[in-house]
């Protein structure tokens, strides 16, 4: 292990435990979340960091947000499955260098258009009780319809750690007009590609981006932006897997 991967492990680690002191930084109505309920979850990691949540859509392929990976130097990214809490070592985790990354040519980071990765890891995952993919919908969702959300992104709007542990929520699909304010208060934009949820009372958090909304066992939308954790007026945006656009760009990606 390298001293630049092991000062950055340290350092998580101890941001855990000092975590764990503190009853505010307790994921705001999330749940505990062990990874053999979702085994199709993973985390990323960057330079012995992490930086975002994906799902495995094949053994091989990873989908998760654009901007977690698209100015990401492949060398330095690794994909882990098959882990419920990030730093114990006495979990059986998986780990995976990557092959290529993938985004959409019209991928926009000011307005969030199109914020939609896929990694193809240099070999794939073995498939087991803690590892395994996710079907993508395949069927347009109603207004109120509920997505469960899971990453390890923050557990407080006021923290800029993640959490060490999986957590877990539900959020319901609402209106994209009630984005348009959040958004343009972020400086982005409400387009084609995206739909908005939220749930009064809880909410992804920083880290999460790339996380998976799932409905009726099926990956629906990922975390793209929000403002805040905290704030039920603030609906979080998710890029929709059913959009066409995106659909065409992952039948292109995963044919790679």
């Amino acid at each position: 292990m390298n001293s630049r991967y092991y000062f950055a492990l340290l350092f998580a680690v101890l941001s855990c435990v000092l975590k764990y002191t503190n009853a505010h930084y307790r994921i705001w109505n999330g749940k505990y979340r062990n990874i053999e309920k979702s085994p199709y979850l993973v985390s990323i990691h960057d330079s012995g960091m992490y930086i975002c949540t994906g799902a495995l859509i094949s053994l091989q392929m990873v989908l998760t947000a654009a901007h977690c990976v698209a100015y990401s130097r492949g060398n330095l990214i690794v994909v882990e499955a098959g882990i419920t809490d990030l730093y114990d070592t006495n979990e059986d985790g998986q780990m995976r260098g990557v092959e290529s990354i993938h985004h959409p040519c019209d991928y926009n980071p000011k307005t969030g258009h199109m914020d939609i990765g896929v990694i193809k890891l240099h070999s794939p995952f073995k498939r087991g009780s803690r590892v395994e993919i996710i079907e993508l919908c395949d069927t347009i969702l109603n207004l109120g319809i509920k997505m469960r959300v899971s990453g390890w992104g923050a557990t407080s709007g006021d923290s800029e750690r993640h959490s060490c542990t999986l957590q877990t929520t539900h959020v319901n699909i609402v209106p994209t007009q009630e984005c348009a304010p959040m958004a343009a208060t972020s400086g982005k934009m409400i387009t084609e590609s995206m739909i908005c949820a939220k749930r009064d009372g809880t909410s992804p958090c920083q880290g999460d981006s790339g996380a998976p909304a799932v409905a009726n066992g099926k990956l629906c939308a990922v975390v793209s932006y929000g403002k805040g954790c905290e704030n039920p007026d603030y609906p979080t945006v998710y890029t929709d897997v059913n959009n066409a656009n995106v659909r065409n760009f992952l039948s292109d990606a995963m044919s790679d």
